[in-house]
């Protein structure tokens, strides 16, 4: 859920090493690593790594879309528990 959680957040960072020192405690090789395996896994680019800030791809927007409402069913019932 964590890496899911940094996924979402890294679309308007400037650039990859920002968003690792920012979200992922500035390990700059982890990041694009774990990326780019659950690139690999899901078979489709995430991240669109050319433009200026980041952003998500076309393919990418219903798996961001879902994450959040995994994150809503998550926060939901956290609270209800």
């Amino acid at each position: 859920m964590t890496r899911l959680r940094l996924i979402v957040q890294i679309p308007g960072r400037p650039n990859l090493d920002e968003a690792a020192d920012t979200l992922y405690a500035g390990r700059t090789e982890a990041l694009p690593e774990w990326i780019t395996a659950i690139e690999k896994y899901d078979g489709f680019p995430i991240i669109d790594r050319t433009t200026t800030p980041l952003a998500i791809t076309g393919a990418a927007e219903a798996f961001i879309v879902e994450a959040g409402i995994i994150f809503s069913n998550a926060a939901t019932e956290s609270t209800a528990g």
